[in-house]
């Protein structure tokens, strides 16, 4: 009994070095980031134990859920690989298409957010900013109004959807027109090799301080539960202890009286 004790507590002490999964999903900047790390280009940096996946969907959009291209589609594959952290970066494609404005794509996000957070239950879902693209012109200014209102709307709920915590991450990327060179492709829109490793550093740094968190919550539950373990096997030994001491005292005091009986039998 006591070595299946030991094995409960070796095998809790044990779950704190799970591995932990980091799904990053996304537009074209995701699939070109898998790429990257496909390519030996960039490396997964982070706590022991950390993994990354990628969903990346060219051209995805979020406006209307049911769209060509819908991020919404992402969910289900999201939801199978069981990730507790994702990391989420859509929306900019929704800002450059004619007909869809600042309501629709704000409404579209927070369900795509709400649903990845019901149905898949990451322990944190790290949202990224909205990236102005110089291509977007003065429609670009709804990037960062977006960005506030998802700001806004993750604290109203506490920054929690459920147990899931929701989390705005904000690149260290500077855009505009003037800048936007030193980061961009020609095309304005996708990131250039200096851009893309500014982002490479900035989701795998959003990545590792969440997954951080999780660890170190993830090992002082585990160092709770191994500390109730070990007190509930101090009293299992104890109380078996005291057990076979009082067996021995109350056979032996049983004996006794036996010869004893006997004793007065005989005498009589």
């Amino acid at each position: 009994m006591y070595i299946l004790l030991f094995l409960v507590v070796a095998f809790s002490f044990g779950k704190m070095n799970e591995r932990i999964n980091a799904t990053i999903v996304g537009h074209s900047y995701v699939a070109r980031l898998e790429r990257g790390f496909e390519e030996g280009r960039f490396v997964a940096r982070g706590p022991r134990g950390l993994r990354y996946n990628f969903i990346g969907v060219g051209g995805g959009r979020v406006h209307p859920p049911g769209c060509y291209k819908s991020m919404f589609r992402s969910v289900e594959e999201i939801r199978r690989r069981r990730p507790e952290i994702v990391f989420l970066h859509c929306g900019e494609n929704d800002i450059g298409t004619p007909g869809i404005d600042y309501y629709d794509i704000v409404e579209s996000m927070v369900n795509l957010i709400t649903r990845i957070a019901t149905e898949c239950q990451p322990e944190f879902l790290v949202v990224s900013q909205l990236t102005k693209f110089p291509a977007h012109g003065i429609r670009g200014a709804l990037a960062k109004q977006i960005t506030k209102r998802l700001e806004q709307w993750a604290g109203n709920r506490g920054n929690h959807v459920g147990n899931t915590r929701i989390k705005i991450w904000n690149h260290d990327i500077k855009i505009n027109r003037t800048t936007g060179a030193r980061f961009f492709c020609p095309d304005d829109v996708h990131l250039n090799a200096k851009g893309m490793r500014k982002y490479y550093k900035s989701v795998v740094a959003a990545v590792g301080r969440y997954s951080c968190i999780v660890l170190e919550e993830r090992q002082a539950k585990s160092e709770s539960k191994c500390f109730r373990l070990s007190f509930y096997i101090s009293a299992v030994i104890i109380i078996d202890v005291s057990n076979s001491q009082l067996l021995y005292f109350v056979t032996s005091m049983t004996l006794f009286l036996f010869k004893l009986k006997k004793g007065e039998e005989g005498v009589i």
